[in-house]
């Protein structure tokens, strides 16, 4: 690009009356334009696969029990800003052998071109060549990830000696050997949607009705997860207004949204057994499910989504009018001199912890138990590093410095052996929700950790503010499992579920919790 005296800058072809051409003018003429929209792809859209382009280069599984993917048809842009574009499936094999029974194969899509349409002049055989340049691609396996110039990763496969075969994976956050992992797939996003103008009328009228419809529950029913949908609501609709997100974007931006609905109608459902009973409060919590399930499939059309949506908004705004009679829990009023409930029995601090501290050391917890005149009954149980159980709680720990999940197998005070899965993490804070609970009564938590290190203190917060700190004292290297408990107060507790924070204030400190026991007043 540099000119003959010297001036830097594209150059292109400049045609003018009785020129010569040659090859090598034709040639600059098509670098130029090549060369002009690699610049264009390099520093405007960057490099990865296209949303939105046919099957977006999806790999999956072949479902036959072998070593071999399926990648769909889709279009990328690779580092040097070319356009790699797949018309048709393709199969990729991958030698497992070739791994020594260790390491991960990259399944990697590159760049290629091939000469085609070859011509000879038969009189002149000096005048030959081909006529044209094909666009193409290949396909290979790689030990490592590829450089941005030479290609680009569109799915990861963990290899150990048990892998015999490749599947798609159970969980696609966190895929096990064998399973294709396409978390590290970079993507070019749209300039431009790719949504309907009906389309995207549906999702602005659902994300306004949304953040209404949970606006008013979480005031009037004090319900935490429909805090976090409209808040979630106000996000995505400042997305639409900011951006023109294509459906990879849209899915990302509704789907948690969707899932706090789940959680928020759950507790509604136990809050009010009338409203649950009902059929139209059934097919609700039913389309809300049918919504993550939905926006969970990669394959989800814009006019799929423009009817679930549309579905969703209607349910939505019958379970808010069922709801405006009455607020399921209000917040507790100062017993009057001439009228009120009855006072929850006060406790004695010292004498109730030296009651309850006697489930501290035993391996079997009983459903029931009896403090100071009041019978306590477990309603919730968290097992905290089980997925399902995790996720059921909105379990989740942030701004550790450090995490694990780990399974132990100890031994409590009274001789008996536990085994269970649980989590241990530095500072930072863990966030749950309990569920089941009636508003109003007192609760007692227990929590199963293991005191190897001991010394353990984090602030419990509520929505409503502080509620206590949490501690565990002593340590204990042959005896290492306990059940520390830990009091909240009726005041807290003002729905069937409750948000509470618990925040580590021990810096550097080792946490951990293996399983949370859930006990009310009756």
């Amino acid at each position: 690009m540099t000119t003959k005296d010297g001036k830097q800058g594209p150059r292109r072809l400049n045609h003018f009356h009785g020129q010569t051409l040659n090859v090598d003018d034709y040639q600059a003429d098509q670098g130029y334009f090549l060369e002009k929209l690699a610049l264009l792809h390099r520093t405007l859209h960057g490099y990865g696969v296209v949303g939105g382009h046919a099957g977006e280069l999806r790999v999956v599984a072949r479902g036959r029990g072998e070593a071999a993917v399926d990648v769909e048809p889709g279009y990328a842009i690779d580092g040097e800003g070319h356009d790699i574009i797949v018309w048709e499936p393709q199969v990729c094999a991958v030698d497992l052998a070739a791994f020594g029974g260790r390491g991960t194969a990259h399944v990697v899509l590159r760049y290629a071109e091939e000469p085609t349409d070859y011509v000879e002049d038969p009189q002149n055989p000096r005048y030959k060549g081909y006529t044209r340049t094909l666009e193409t691609f290949r396909i290979d396996v790689a030990k490592n990830p590829p450089h941005p110039l030479k290609g680009v990763e569109l799915a990861r496969v963990a290899i150990d000696d048990t892998v015999q075969f490749l599947a798609d994976p159970r969980d696609p956050a966190a895929p096990g050997p064998g399973e294709i992992d396409r978390r590290f797939v970079p993507r070019v996003r749209r300039a431009c949607t790719d949504l309907e103008p009906a389309s995207l009328l549906a999702l602005g009228a659902y994300l306004q009705g949304r953040s209404a419809l949970h606006g008013e529950l979480a005031r009037r029913l004090r319900i935490e997860a429909s805090r976090e949908a409209r808040l979630l609501a106000d996000l995505a609709r400042v997305l639409l207004a900011l951006a023109s997100p294509g459906l990879p974007e849209l899915r990302s931006a509704l789907r948690p949204l969707a899932e706090r609905e789940v959680e928020a109608l759950q507790a509604l459902g136990e809050a009010r057994p009338d409203l649950a009973a009902e059929e139209a409060f059934r097919e609700t919590a039913e389309d809300a499910a049918e919504l993550v399930r939905r926006l969970a499939d990669e394959r989800l059309r814009g006019e799929d989504l423009q009817g679930l949506l549309q579905r969703a908004a209607e349910a939505g705004s019958e379970a808010l009018r069922r709801t405006e009679a009455e607020p399921v829990a209000p917040p507790p009023a100062p017993p009057s001199a001439e009228k009120g409930p009855e006072p929850e029995p006060e406790f004695d601090p010292a004498r109730r912890d030296k009651l309850i501290a006697k489930l501290h050391s035993v391996g079997h917890l009983p459903p029931s138990f009896e403090v100071l005149g009041l019978r306590f009954r477990r309603v919730d149980e968290i097992s905290v590093g089980d997925a399902g159980s995790e996720g059921t709680h909105g379990w989740r720990l942030e701004g550790a410095s450090e995490e694990g999940r780990e399974r132990a197998k100890f031994l409590y005070p009274d001789g008996s052996e536990a085994q269970d899965t649980g989590r241990r993490w530095k500072g930072g804070q863990a966030v749950y929700t309990l569920k089941g609970l009636t508003p109003g009564r007192p609760l007692v938590l227990l929590k199963r950790v293991d005191i190897g290190r001991g010394e353990m203190s984090s602030e419990v917060r509520s929505e409503r503010g502080p509620v206590g700190t949490w501690e565990v004292h002593g340590s204990d290297r042959q005896q290492r499992w306990r059940n520390v408990h830990f009091v909240v107060e009726a005041a807290h507790v003002l729905a069937a579920t409750l948000r509470l924070t618990e925040v580590a204030d021990r810096a550097g400190r080792d946490q951990n919790a293996f399983r949370i026991w859930v006990y009310q007043a009756e």
